[in-house]
């Protein structure tokens, strides 16, 4: 059983550091375009992940993200529930 939710783990997890990065390198270049700075400052930073957040254009996006989030997260539990043999 172990063995067989690490390899759907293997698969799950290169998926959402995929979408993830995407997200983040979408939100700096939504950013860049819109301010013309290179990088975010400390301060900015709330107001653009905000912008992100908010925008229905992104709402498919974010579930998507919420959705592989949720499924790795249940199979990292069942990970550590599952008997090693």
């Amino acid at each position: 059983m172990s063995g067989i939710l690490f390899t759907v783990q293997s698969v799950v997890f290169p998926i959402w550091a995929f979408l993830m990065f995407r997200a983040l390198f979408g939100i700096s270049r939504r950013h860049n375009a819109a301010t013309g700075q290179p990088f975010v400052g400390p301060i900015a930073v709330f107001s653009v992940y905000c912008a992100y957040l908010k925008d229905p254009a992104y709402r498919g996006e974010r579930r998507l993200i919420l959705l592989f989030t949720a499924l790795l997260l249940v199979l990292i539990i069942l990970f550590a529930m599952a008997p090693r043999t």
